[in-house]
Parts: C-alpha cells; sequence; structure tokens
C-alpha cells in the first residue's frame, strides 16, 4: 500500500494555517495510526479521515497541532506496542522534552487494538506526564472506553483469523501464499499466485 504524504494532507486540511485546529487555542500533540492491512481495514482514506477527525477534536476543544507534534505510524498494526516508531518517539518526547500538556487522538483503537492492558498502560503513562487525552469520539465513562477499545480489539482478532483463514484455504489449492517470491522464482498472477521460473 502506498504511504500517504503527511505533509500534503496537513496542508489540505489546515488550509491558510500553519497548525490544525484553533491557531488560538493550546498547543497539542496528535497521533494516528493505520495498520498494515490499512486498505482491507482502514479503506484508502484511512490516515487523511483521521488528521481531518483531530484537526475538528482540536477545534472543539480550543487546541492547535503543529506539524511536527502530529505523530503518524503509517503500516503499524494496532497490536503492536514495541516497534510502533511513532507512537515510541511520541512518548520519549513527552517525557524528555514536553511541549504540550494535551493529546488528541481520533479513537481508542488509534492508540492501541489491546484493551487488556496496552490502552489502560498508554493512559495512565499520559496521565503521569500530566498530558490530557482528547479523542474525537469522547467516551462518556471509563467504561464505555473500555467497551469501545474491547470491541475494536475482538474486531481485528476475528479479522486476522479471517485472513489466516483465507492463507490456508490458499494453501490447500495449491497457491502460493507468500508474499515476496522464492528466489529464482516470481508469483504468476495476484489471485492465480503459483510460481513461475525466473530464466533470468
Amino acid at each position: 500500500m502506498e504511504k500517504v504524504d503527511i505533509q500534503q494532507v496537513f496542508a489540505v486540511i489546515a488550509g491558510k494555517n500553519p497548525v490544525l485546529g484553533n491557531p488560538q487555542g493550546e498547543k497539542a500533540y496528535g497521533y494516528t495510526r493505520v495498520s498494515s492491512a490499512g486498505q482491507a481495514e482502514e479503506g484508502a482514506s484511512g490516515l487523511p479521515r483521521q488528521i481531518e477527525h483531530v484537526h475538528k477534536a482540536a477545534i472543539r476543544d480550543n487546541l492547535y497541532i503543529p506539524v511536527d507534534l502530529l505523530y503518524v505510524d503509517d503500516g503499524y498494526s494496532g497490536f503492536e506496542f514495541v516497534e510502533r516508531p511513532a507512537l515510541t518517539r511520541l512518548r520519549y518526547d513527552m517525557r524528555t522534552k514536553k511541549q504540550a500538556s494535551h493529546l488528541v487522538v481520533e479513537e481508542i483503537d488509534r492508540l492501541s487494538r489491546n484493551a487488556d492492558w496496552h490502552q489502560g498502560f498508554l493512559l495512565n503513562e499520559f496521565t503521569r506526564q500530566k498530558v490530557k487525552v482528547h479523542f474525537y469520539n469522547e467516551p462518556g465513562s471509563e467504561i464505555e472506553r473500555y467497551l469501545r477499545g474491547y470491541m475494536a480489539q475482538e474486531s481485528m482478532r476475528k479479522e486476522l483469523e479471517r485472513m489466516q483463514l483465507g492463507r490456508v484455504y490458499k494453501a490447500m489449492d495449491g497457491r502460493v501464499t507468500a508474499v515476496r517470491s522464492a528466489y529464482g522464482y516470481d508469483i504468476s498472477d495476484p489471485k492465480d499466485s503459483h510460481y513461475v521460473i525466473n530464466e533470468e
């Protein structure tokens, strides 16, 4: 999947302003994420939609987000925790060179798809850093926040199981399931997906 040009999306949504949200508001961080299965999970407009929602939430809550404080993980699963570079950078920057006391995110599952402990851990960490988290769709209570997060977690688990089952059926049908072809071979067709010898 082709990566989104974040600077271009930022410019389209922010317009003449150099920031997302309300330029007269309080400074904030922004965070967005789409998975490596982006088109299937998010649709082609996943990141632009999230950035627009972050922008609207920042306007609503009288905040502004400069482009250098918008952290974007493009192509990372919400179940991944350690290996998400933008999230890791955001957490490090909050600890070492804090520039804002607010963080704007579209939904809880953008922070993590793991409701069992990742979501609570991150929210606790932001609280310790005295950073208030704002969601585009603000949950009415902690219970609602957890339920939303847990539903997102289960939805993603089912999607991963469905994809795994699809690979099993593909293999049983004698088709190639690898994303990259073995050395010396090409994959014949994305749907047919059999190996053919690369004569070169």
